[in-house]
């Protein structure tokens, strides 16, 4: 059995086929986070893309931010940092 993430240019990445998100399986995605937002004290979800223009996840769970949901979206690796300060921050109810 072969591990579903292979290294690709010095990155692991997770071995999907494809280099791009699946619009079809959006609204499934967005349902399932919402549970998983009710049933959580927080829940984070980071992108990292390359591709400000495009119509990605982010797009799709941003209208889901809330105190108990924070996004983030991370097109270079100094981007981290601040990334991280911005999910552990103290929360504002």
């Amino acid at each position: 059995m072969t591990c579903p993430f292979i290294r690709r240019r010095g990155q692991f990445t997770h071995d999907t086929g494809l280099d791009h998100n699946l619009p079809q399986d959006n609204a499934e995605a967005s349902r399932l986070l919402k549970a998983l937002i009710e049933r959580t004290n927080l829940t984070g979800y980071a992108e990292v893309t390359h591709y400000a223009k495009r119509r990605t996840l982010y797009d799709e769970f941003l209208p889901l931010a809330s105190p108990a949901f924070r996004l983030v979206r991370l097109q270079d690796k100094s981007d981290l940092y601040g990334a991280l300060r911005h999910f552990f921050s103290e929360r504002t109810a």
